[in-house]
């Protein structure tokens, strides 16, 4: 059950990010940026 919480918390803040992304040939990227401050 614990698991199955972290990957559903998991797949909101993706799908959050993925509605920040541009898909252009900026520089910046929200995705990667929030995945590299996680680490």
């Amino acid at each position: 059950d614990k698991k199955l919480k972290e990957l559903k918390n998991l797949r909101e803040q993706l799908s959050h990010l993925v509605t920040c992304c541009k898909g252009n040939e900026r520089p910046e990227c929200p995705i990667i940026d929030e995945l590299s401050a996680k680490t």
